[in-house]
């Protein structure tokens, strides 16, 4: 039997816990907001990566031809799509 140890380190995974928790007991949407540079950016790496096709479905299924023309409320439902062709956003 083989044994294997692991150790991640996550500086930051405390005070974003901690950050989540205040918005969950204030009330708060947990939702991060996410930019239109920040959409953006997501966009170039899936064109990079050879997903130009899959990009531009996902904003057909938007009714929209470029990310300019999202409307910022559907930022966080596309950010997720994005992220799920595999954009780092």
């Amino acid at each position: 039997m083989m044994e294997m140890k692991i150790t991640v380190e996550a500086p930051d995974l405390a005070a974003s816990i901690l950050k989540l928790a205040e918005a969950i007991a204030s009330g708060q949407p947990t939702t991060p907001a996410y930019t239109l540079d920040q959409i953006s950016r997501a966009g170039v790496s899936l064109v990079d990566a050879g997903k130009m096709q899959q990009l531009l479905e996902l904003l057909g299924r938007y009714g929209v031809q470029a990310i300019t023309q999202l409307q910022p409320e559907q930022y966080g439902a596309f950010a997720t799509e994005l992220r799920g062709l595999g954009a780092q956003i």
